[in-house]
């Protein structure tokens, strides 16, 4: 059986694309494109790009969301902050870790 997967939002992929290149001075890909097998995001790239997308779109990562596939693309970031809103309660997973 599959499951239905809404559409993509253009306007979150654009604002994913946008932190890529204002914030974090990076020429974003194709949106299917690897970010990873291109050598756009390594781990400290990863860090910075999990706080700019916290502050973009006012959600809250949990340690559960941190499997790598689902920032391997612009789409997959897209998907994950279009099915996670803000709808957690815990403080922003990269605030946690640089309270340590």
């Amino acid at each position: 059986m599959n499951e239905y997967t809404p559409p993509l939002e253009p306007e979150v992929q654009a604002r994913i694309e946008g932190i890529l290149r204002s914030r974090m001075h990076l020429n974003p890909p194709q949106p299917q494109s690897d970010l990873f097998a291109a050598g756009i995001i390594d781990s400290l790239t990863f860090i910075d790009l999990l706080l700019h997308l916290e502050r973009e779109f006012a959600m809250k990562f949990s340690l559960d969301d941190l499997e790598l596939d689902h920032f391997r693309s612009i789409d997959h970031i897209a998907r994950l902050v279009q099915s996670r809103g803000d709808r957690t309660t815990t403080p922003p997973l990269v605030a946690q870790i640089l309270a340590g």
